[in-house]
């Protein structure tokens, strides 16, 4: 594992060693004491002329010394034990010393107290990583944050980069100069929001705004169960202790190399001072010899060389003289050159005649030369109109952006002659969107006479010509598809169908589609080819629970190389139970789920149903496989919904996640003022109600329900006496203003109804589904946090908005929040609505 330079906020060499003092005195571990060595001692031994050598190796092995040395402690500890306490208070604090005081071996470091290692211990138990897989090309650390914050406090984080090597390459080839990140680490404060990050993320695109540059990458996250950051920074903690001992080490060599080289220049002076010393004593007494005998003291003779002189072999000319003398020749009698200067041919300018085999200058070159003749100035552009594609030569159609960096890989792989150049930059020029025409300035170098380097700018305009591609072209003759997914739910209303439609629209799931039919009881898909039809029905199992059937219809057979064409069709059905439904599960598979209660709500659907008992607070999840193989219905939806008045409540100390359990007496809103039968239950919702609120549930009480399961349950003598007079579900807030205009909107497909035209009395119902759904966006913040909200830009009319005024503010009722809301863009395979 490579160091993360996001993780290391300083990379110098004295933080990383303080830091690996700091971790090895947080560790327990006690720091090696070094001797010190008495200066005035070193500089005798340095001095003594007889012993260098021997004080040498004595201060080397002092430096050298990294044992602890005790003597020079229990010094200390015996100087404090002889000195008087001032006061009682001193004495308690020399026997006991604070937590809060520094250590005396240890200056800079506290001692820890019990207390907070308690809390730190606690504190990691509590925490949760998260592995990433994948972390998206070029992301920053701080990006990658900003996403995950949302669901949970994030604590530390860790990104491995890339290899180094592979990074060069990428940049020596031109490629992005941002730093990539492999894999990562993410530690969450609590647990429970890795997990609830995990379920919601994991195999999901990252979304956000539709042309942020990760809004169709896809998250890659995997909650680890026991793993906790210290597993992670062992590694990092034996690297960093690894090279503070390796530094130690370089720095112990280095000062030991440094005594010596400073022993030796000195030990080397006095050598020569000694020799010097000699020599002048030794001159001294000669000269005085010199004195007293010079007369009779022969003087020895001059020493002469002879030089041999240099012979130069004769050239075939009478001029040239015998010998040549090899005589040194002063600087300054040498003749200087002068490059030879021509006029330039066309302007008269003055150009270097020794190094150009031509006669123009630079100026004048640009001016006759063009390296851009062999390139195109015109080219032509294919666009469809109907799935905005353009046409990649030769079959191969692919998706760009106005302006984007696809459209112009696009534009200079259409000219020809741009391969024997060298482009510089490409850029568009801005032109009128409906003059069909895109402009590129496209600059090349390339070199030209005598290795000049010319470099030239010039536009290329290219014509958009509308072009119908394969696939547009059959979705308008019969028996185009290849691939058909009919998504069914034997439902009475289309709630699940309307927050499926809006994860399909969020996820982009729809895109390969080339018609979204309606159906009876569901929405048909139809796909130009198998694998695309593969793709959607995986993105169904990973978001509501699903039993998918396969079929497949033969279309035609060649007899002579037996190829044969199929149809397949995939039927996906989804499981009949919706949000906020009255649930009698069979007896058996409640004891198989932890032995809860039988008559519990459906609080959420996701991979599996999310079940909740409003008695007790116990929980389970059925996956499909568990519920196709003993399927069961819904004792009651939320059409049977009824209003109660709070009359009383009071909460208990049982809490899980967001619901406290709580005693509440209500009254059905009907019989006020008729008569006073009121109803005592337990319920969930002890966080939400209060005395006088209004909440919505099913009444049980003298209600006939023809269920063989709740039959199961009133003639059990274990669960027939669980069974409450009311299940309340949710709060209701009575009131909501009506035509008043939002100010967020969703997105709905752009289906096709077909020959089942809805009916007047259909047509309401819908309706009213739809703003029953809305209204449970606005009311939960988790089903809110799944989908996709836009901001309305619409203005309401006259006739809303004078009601509005009219009604007043809406107490209590919650909205939602204008940062939550995303950009409107507009798109030709959506509607708005």
């Amino acid at each position: 594992m490579t160091r993360n330079t996001y993780l290391d906020v300083s990379d110098s060499e004295d933080a990383a060693h303080q830091s690996s003092d700091n971790e090895l005195t947080k560790g327990g571990i006690r720091p090696t004491k070094r001797r010190k060595i008495d200066v005035r001692r070193e500089k005798d031994a340095k001095g003594d002329d007889a012993e260098p050598e021997g004080n040498s190796e004595h201060v080397d092995d002092d430096a050298e010394n990294i044992d602890d040395d005790p003597e020079h402690t229990d010094d200390e500890q015996e100087h404090l034990a002889d000195e008087p306490p001032k006061s009682k208070k001193g004495k308690d604090a020399l026997q006991k010393p604070s937590n809060l005081q520094p250590d005396p071996e240890l200056p800079d470091v506290t001692k820890p107290t019990r207390k907070n290692l308690v809390v730190t211990d606690k504190a990691i138990k509590k925490s949760g990583v998260v592995f990433i897989s994948r972390v998206p090309p070029f992301m920053k650390p701080a990006k990658l944050r900003s996403l995950l914050e949302p669901y949970g406090t994030i604590n530390r984080m860790f990104l491995s980069p890339e290899d180094p090597a592979s990074r060069a390459r990428r940049i020596r080839s031109g490629g992005n100069k941002k730093p990539l990140y492999t894999e990562g680490w993410v530690e969450f404060v609590r647990k429970k929001d890795a997990k609830a990050a995990c379920e919601l993320l994991n195999a999901q695109i990252i979304g956000g705004k539709k042309r942020s540059y990760y809004h169709d990458d896809i998250w890659n996250l995997v909650y680890l169960k026991g793993f906790k950051w210290h597993h992670l920074t062992q590694q990092i903690a034996a690297e960093n202790a690894e090279r503070t001992s390796r530094m130690r080490a370089e720095i112990r060599k280095a000062t030991r190399e440094n005594k010596e080289f400073v022993r030796n220049v000195e030990r080397a002076k006095m050598l020569d001072g000694m020799q010097a010393k000699a020599k002048a004593k030794k001159k001294k007494r000669k000269g005085s010899d010199d004195d007293d005998d010079g007369d009779n003291v022969p003087s020895e003779p001059a020493r002469t060389f002879k030089q041999v002189p240099q012979v130069k072999k004769p050239v075939d000319s009478e001029e040239q003289p015998e010998h040549v003398t090899r005589a040194p020749m002063p600087i300054g009698s040498m003749p200087q050159q002068t490059g030879a200067t021509i006029l330039c041919c066309n302007c008269g300018a003055p150009i270097d005649g020794t190094t150009s085999t031509g006669a123009l200058c630079f100026a004048c070159v640009k001016l006759t030369v063009d390296i851009s003749q062999g390139v195109q100035r015109e080219a032509t552009l294919n666009f469809c109109r109907d799935c905005d594609r353009w046409l990649m030569p030769p079959t191969s159609w692919v998706v760009a952006m106005p302006e984007s960096r696809e459209l112009l890989a696009l534009c200079l792989k259409k000219l020809r002659g741009l391969n024997k150049v060298r482009i510089v930059d490409a850029a568009f020029v801005w032109t009128e969107p409906h003059s069909r025409r895109i402009k590129v300035k496209i600059t090349i170098q390339d070199s030209v006479q005598d290795g000049m380097l010319l470099q030239q700018s010039f536009e290329v305009v290219y014509v958009v010509a509308t072009q119908q591609c394969p696939e547009c072209a059959k979705s308008y003759t019969a028996n185009v598809w290849r691939a058909c997914v009919q998504v069914r739910q034997k439902v009475l209303h289309k709630r699940t169908f309307l927050f499926l439609e809006q994860l399909i629209m969020k996820h982009g799931a729809h895109r390969d589609t080339l018609n979204i039919k309606e159906a009876k009881d569901g929405i048909d898909f139809f796909f130009s080819q198998r694998n695309q039809a593969d793709k959607f029905i995986d993105f169904l199992n990973s978001v509501v629970p699903v039993k998918i059937k396969a079929s497949q219809e033969l279309i035609s057979q060649d007899i002579h190389t037996s190829k044969k064409s199929f149809k397949f069709t995939y039927s996906a059905e989804l499981v009949p139970i919706c949000r906020d439904d009255l649930v009698a599960m069979p007896i058996k598979l409640a004891k198989q789920c932890g032995n809860i209660s039988p008559l519990v709500l459906c609080h959420k659907i996701g991979t599996s149903v999310y079940l909740l008992d409003p008695q007790t607070l116990q929980t389970a999840d059925i996956s499909a496989a568990i519920y196709w193989r003993a399927p069961f219905a819904s004792l009651a939806d939320a059409h049977e919904l009824v209003e109660f008045i709070v009359m009383d409540i009071e909460p208990t100390t049982t809490r899980k996640g967001k619901w406290i359990l709580a005693e509440v007496t209500v009254a059905r809103a009907s019989d006020l003022g008729v008569n006073d039968k009121t109803y005592f239950t337990r319920t969930h919702l002890g966080h939400y109600l209060k005395t006088g609120d209004s909440a919505m549930g099913y009444m049980l009480t003298g209600t006939m329900f023809n269920n063989a399961d709740f039959e199961a349950i009133e003639e059990s003598s274990t669960y027939s006496s669980t069974i409450p007079d009311v299940v309340l579900v949710k709060k209701h807030f009575p009131r909501r203003r009506k035509n008043r205009q939002r100010k967020w909107k969703l997105r709905r497909m752009d289906k096709d109804e077909g020959e089942l035209l809805p009916k007047k009395a259909d047509q309401d119902r819908m309706d009213r589904e739809y703003e029953l759904f809305l209204r449970d966006v606005e009311e939960d913040e988790e089903l809110r946090a799944a989908l996709a909200l836009y901001k309305n830009e619409k203005k309401p009319d006259e006739m809303s908005t004078a009601e509005t005024e009219e009604d007043g503010e809406d107490d209590g009722v919650p909205g939602v929040n204008m940062e939550e809301l995303l950009d409107d863009f507009e798109d030709l395979t959506v509607a708005d609505t």
